[in-house]
């Protein structure tokens, strides 16, 4: 991995971006292939969801009530943070 983000080429064509993680700090993260005026701010907006972060959301989405949902988090089928 660190001979990816070292790379000349990936360097050249700006493919590595800085995002600020809450609880790893900062990361570099490869960014967008599609380089596009509107993106000139960088095209990573938020870092990696951590594990479970958007369950309850995802699952609610799917049509799961909060019972529903209740219940899978507490038998440990889904995990939510």
């Amino acid at each position: 991995m660190k001979e990816v983000f070292e790379d000349a080429q990936v360097q050249h064509c700006k493919m590595v971006e800085h995002v600020e993680h809450p609880v790893l700090g900062q990361l570099r993260q490869l960014s967008s292939p599609n380089k596009l005026d509107s993106l000139a701010g960088g095209s990573v907006r938020m870092p990696p969801p951590g594990l479970g972060q958007h369950s309850v959301e995802i699952l609610s989405e799917c049509g799961y009530c909060a019972s529903e949902i209740d219940h899978l988090i507490e038998q440990r089928i889904v995990l939510a943070s």
